[in-house]
């Protein structure tokens, strides 16, 4: 599930910089589809499709969560390496 999130950040970003406002809300629409059809459970992006502002700040949401988990692996890290010491 991981990967899948990643994925969608990724591309989502590709889509918001290059693809004009308009047309945003259908091919994230395409984009969901083509995960789906490989496996994925898509419901918690689905109620966000053709509301380019909550899909937006989703993705948002989602890179400050991970940079979170990112600080706290990284001071759980440190704790047990000073420990160590």
């Amino acid at each position: 599930m991981e990967a899948d999130n990643d994925l969608i950040v990724s591309i989502w970003e590709l889509v918001k910089g290059y693809c004009p406002a308009k047309k945003r809300d259908e091919l994230a629409h395409r984009i969901l589809h083509v995960f789906e059809d490989h496996g994925m459970d898509s419901d918690k992006y689905e109620c966000l499709l053709g509301e380019d502002f909550n899909l937006d700040n989703a993705v948002n949401e989602w890179i400050e969560e991970h940079a979170k988990d990112e600080e706290r692996e990284y001071e759980f890290n440190e704790y047990f390496v000073e420990d160590e010491e």
